[in-house]
């Protein structure tokens, strides 16, 4: 018995849980950003005022310089010779930038390409290491701490990948932004030995030491996804290029790094 060969689609891959399209928020409705953006950092805390004038004068915050950021964008291709589909290859490029463009936003967020010269987090975050980098626990309220200087609020926790087991275990829940409450937390899809230093220095792959970040909530927006097929009749070559524009924020004002050991326990 002779059983033909059917076609199915590929296998679906999801995005890791507590990915940044996941985590993040989407910019303001009607936002106009394709041509990038300028906006003000909330830089600043609030103070009192006693109700009885004693003469003295209100502490004023400086105004902080406008930050920009410009957009990018994301691309997924298929090169195939021998007489390829082209449907198929164009499907196929779809789905892997489907599943690849919230690590590419986060990897911009973190460590920019020169190219597009975005503020990245390894060279705007202030390192709180201590001289010996601790544990992950009492690396995370570290953090913390700091957060009254941005106000309060909820904030982002940045890692790689290697990070995760360690959040799990010390029983830090993910939580999605359809939440209306709880910490963001995201973590970098990318692997350690891609995952840069603050200042963006390679780690050694054997090292037990990574760096986690800290923000205030991110914001992103991804454009429509754009088709460019192309093929050579004569060599029966195909080229398939998925690309999205795409942008990633956050507030420099509230950006800190610390370096964990994850060689010890959390």
């Amino acid at each position: 018995m002779t059983v033909t060969n059917r076609h199915i689609d590929p296998i679906a891959a999801g995005e890791l849980p507590g990915g940044l399209t996941q985590t993040a928020r989407r910019l303001p409705a009607g936002s106009d950003w394709t041509g990038g953006v300028t906006y003000t950092p909330g830089c600043g805390t609030a103070g009192v005022w006693s109700c009885i004038n004693d003469g003295s004068e209100k502490d004023i915050n400086a105004k902080p310089d406008p930050h920009r950021v410009d957009p990018f964008m994301v691309y997924a291709g298929f090169d195939c010779s021998g007489a390829p589909i082209m449907d198929e290859l164009m499907v196929a490029a779809r789905n892997v930038l489907a599943r690849a463009v919230s690590g590419r936003l986060a990897a911009e967020l973190v460590f920019s390409d020169p190219l597009i010269g975005n503020p990245d987090l390894t060279t705007v975050a202030t390192d709180i290491t201590p001289a010996t980098p601790v544990t992950l626990q009492p690396s995370i309220s570290g953090l913390l701490s700091f957060l009254t200087l941005c106000g309060g609020g909820e904030v982002m926790l940045h890692m790689p990948l290697m990070a995760i087991p360690y959040f799990e275990f010390v029983g830090i829940e993910w939580r999605y932004k359809t939440e209306t409450v709880g910490w963001y937390l995201g973590p970098i899809p990318v692997s350690v030995d891609q995952y840069p230093n603050l200042g963006g220095a390679a780690p050694d792959p054997d090292d037990d030491n990574a760096y986690i970040y800290m923000t205030r909530p991110v914001e992103y927006e991804l454009g429509a996804v754009i088709e460019n097929p192309a093929f050579k009749g004569r060599t029966n070559e195909a080229l398939a290029i998925a690309e999205q524009l795409a942008l990633v924020r956050f507030d420099p004002c509230c950006a800190y790094a610390i370096n964990v050991d994850f060689g010890a326990a959390p």
